[in-house]
Order: C-alpha cells, then structure tokens, then sequence
C-alpha cells in the first residue's frame, strides 16, 4: 500500500504570505482558514518575493502538445554532459531530467531555455587546469 505523504509550508514576511505544497486542496483549505482569521487579499501566482523572481517548476502531467520523446533524451543528455564544466544549469538538468519517460512541449521549452541561457553567457564555465 502507497500512502502519499502531504506536503504544505507557509512562509510569512510582515504582510506577504506564500503557501506552497503538493496537495492543492489542501493549500486552499489552509488559504480559507487564513482569510477567516486575518483579513487577506489573493494576489494571484507567486512571481516576486523579497525581491527574489520566482519561477514555477514543470508538471508531470503536461497536457500540451505530446512530441518525440527520444529527441528530448537526447537533449537532456547532452545537457547532463555539459553540467560538468557548467554547473549552473545543474539543477535545471536535474528538473529536466525528470520527464524524460514522457515529455511535453512546456518539458521542450524549457530545455531549449537551458541551451540558451548556454548560448549567451559563453565564457561563464569551470575550467580544470593541468
């Protein structure tokens, strides 16, 4: 038997709060529980906090346009080879390599914005003298 463990974090900076977690309908029932207590407006999906731009990560279950898997691994294969010498795109390779079984165009997307991030910042790479 597989139980699928919950996960939700709250982070709380004076008057901004994120909710975060795998279970949707648990994320919108601490969000009522929320608003109930506090007075709360819902400003839509997190892209700032602090500062910082956030950036949501990449579904499993992508719905768009299907393509040809074994193009994909063959990409994300080579980007794997490449975060030897640039670890920056470490762990988008990792993310990357995640749907490799049964990428979507938003899986392709991303991966050619890896290459790029690869293709303008040339000189940005470790170098392992003799």
């Amino acid at each position: 038997m597989h139980i699928e463990k919950i996960y939700v974090a709250t982070r709380i900076y004076v008057d901004d709060v994120i909710i975060v977690g795998n279970d949707s309908g648990k994320v919108q029932e601490i969000k009522i529980h929320i608003d109930e207590r506090f007075s709360t407006k819902y400003l839509g999906v997190l892209k700032y906090f602090l500062g910082i731009e956030v950036a949501q990560k990449l579904e499993n279950n992508d719905k768009s346009h299907k393509l040809d898997a074994s193009l994909y691994r063959m990409l994300v294969g080579i980007l794997v080879c490449l975060q030897d010498t640039r670890s920056g795109i470490s762990y988008g390779v990792n993310i990357l390599s995640q749907f490799v079984a049964d990428p979507g165009k938003s899986h392709m997307d991303a991966a050619c914005r890896v290459l790029c991030y690869l293709n303008t910042t040339p000189r940005k790479q470790i170098l392992f003298p003799k």
